[in-house]
């Protein structure tokens, strides 16, 4: 597991993470049918400020995504123990908020504003407009932004073991090429090539995305999240809004 604490952290009896100030943290525990123990912990703390730990990933090593102040960043940690391998820091309004791994590549995804290196070879990216949504791969090595005038970011991110495919959901602030607002999902093949249909919108700037799940047969797609519009949906299936702010679970099939 990954999150944020400040000060003082007990991931188990008898040992404590400590930090002066707010810190990322990733635990490892063992699997239910081994007992379930507690087996090694770490924390990330950041020069530029408070960091907060957004996503956790296994594929090889184990990912731990976050931000603070003025970075984004992935802690890797070798999955026998808690020393992690050097940080990938990207400087400036990054905001990693996804993290997904498999087929021996990781993948980001977040949101960033101004300049920022966000390519896996340090180059930057120039955002269209308050926040930009980014999705960054480092085996095929590349990074795709989607961007409106508005505030757009991905929460979400998952990978095809399969196909190398990456699909990545969260919410548009604005009109990008005819999609959006509202809550969007997009997708590319292993190459960073958009995939036939994607990226593709549905509801308002009220309505976002917060999870997404890849189906075992890579024939669909599991979003979750909230919304406020009258109807959300893709294709046939619409929902409801039923008060002030709704969740919401949509299969969405590829």
């Amino acid at each position: 597991m990954a999150g944020t604490f400040a000060v003082e952290l007990t991931p188990h009896q008898g040992a404590k993470l400590v930090n002066a100030v707010q810190a990322a943290f990733i635990a490892s525990y063992a699997a239910p049918a081994l007992g379930g123990g507690f087996r090694w912990d770490g924390k990330y703390t950041s020069l530029t400020g408070a960091a907060e730990g957004r996503g956790v990933a296994v594929g090889g090593d184990v990912h731990l995504g976050g931000f603070a102040l003025s970075e984004g960043f992935r802690v890797d940690y070798p999955t026998a123990g808690s020393v992690p391998l050097s940080p990938l820091v990207m400087a400036g309004a990054v905001q990693v908020l996804g993290v997904a791994a498999a087929g021996g590549t990781s993948c980001l995804a977040g949101g960033f504003a101004g300049t920022a290196p966000i390519a896996p070879d340090g180059s930057t990216r120039q955002a269209a407009g308050l926040r930009d949504l980014f999705v960054r791969c480092d085996k095929g090595s590349w990074v795709k932004t989607i961007g409106s005038s508005g505030d757009d970011a991905a929460y979400a991110i998952a990978i095809d073991q399969a196909t190398g495919n990456v699909y990545a959901a969260g919410q548009l602030g604005g009109v990008v090429d005819g999609v959006g607002p509202g809550v969007v999902v997009a997708g590319w093949d292993a190459s960073g090539v958009p995939l036939p249909g994607f990226p593709r919108s549905s509801g308002s700037i009220t309505d976002e995305a917060r999870g997404l799940a890849l189906a075992p047969n890579g024939k669909a797609l599991y979003l979750v999240g909230t919304f406020a519009s009258a109807k959300l949906g893709f294709g046939s299936t619409a929902l409801t809004c039923q008060g002030a702010t709704d969740a919401f679970l949509l299969k969405l099939a590829l």
